[in-house]
């Protein structure tokens, strides 16, 4: 089964060959990653930002691009009817492949879900987040970032 993706409608794009993970039990996980919102990719600045994902249940670090781990087991929601990307960005807003996105066929999250929430009470959710050489996957109730 191909894992869906969805991208998350974030108004940067993560650009980073390092991805920085502080994680603890009671504060959740916080990633200090690279990014270029739309001044910062024409311009070729990138600035460092931190996410951070309240109530995590699970946490999985692996040091190789995705992409290439997944190469065909994957699919990217909405990808094919984009034919320019900055047009894109400029017109919505938020870049149409943000790098971090929710898997929303997750068998993980299926088989796991009764385990960490069984009355459904955080609404967890299986994030990716792709950096150039690394990715993080993460079952967590939500994010904000700074």
């Amino acid at each position: 089964m191909k894992l869906q993706l969805v991208p998350e409608k974030l108004t940067f794009k993560i650009s980073t060959t390092d991805l920085k993970v502080i994680y603890t039990e009671s504060s959740g996980a916080k990633l200090r990653i690279d990014i270029q919102d739309i001044d910062n990719f024409k311009n070729d600045i990138y600035r460092e930002i931190e996410i951070h994902f309240l109530m995590v249940a699970e946490l999985k670090c692996v040091s190789m691009s995705f992409f290439d781990a997944n190469s065909n087991n994957y699919s990217i929601a909405n990808q094919s009817i984009i034919t320019n990307r900055i047009d894109f960005w400029e017109t919505n807003g938020y870049h149409p492949d943000s790098g971090v996105y929710q898997i929303m066929n997750s068998d993980i999250l299926k088989n796991k879900k009764t385990l960490y929430d069984p009355l459904n009470r955080f609404n967890l959710k299986h994030y990716l987040v792709t950096g150039n050489d690394s990715y993080i996957e993460i079952i967590a109730s939500k994010y904000e970032y700074n």
